[in-house]
C-alpha cells in the first residue's frame, strides 16, 4: 500500500491514509499509534503545518511500539 498524500503535506489526506492503513492491517499496533498520534496533533497541523514533525515526535517519543 503506497500513500499518496504523506509527501503533499494534506494533513485530511495524510490521516485518510493512516486510517484506511489501519483497517487494512488491523494488527499492526505501530499504525494505531500514529494514527492516534496525528489525530491528537490534527487541530495544530491544520493551522501551521511546520509544526508536523516536532507534534509527531514529541506524541511519539514515549511509545513503546
Amino acid at each position: 500500500m503506497y500513500f499518496t498524500h504523506v509527501s503533499r503535506g494534506y494533513p485530511r489526506a495524510l490521516l485518510d491514509d493512516f486510517t484506511a492503513a489501519k483497517a487494512a492491517f488491523p494488527g499492526k499496533p505501530l499504525i494505531k499509534c500514529i494514527l492516534e498520534a496525528l489525530l491528537l496533533s490534527r487541530k495544530g497541523l491544520q493551522m501551521d503545518p511546520v509544526q508536523f514533525m516536532p507534534q509527531l515526535l514529541g506524541r511519539l517519543e514515549d511509545n513503546e511500539v
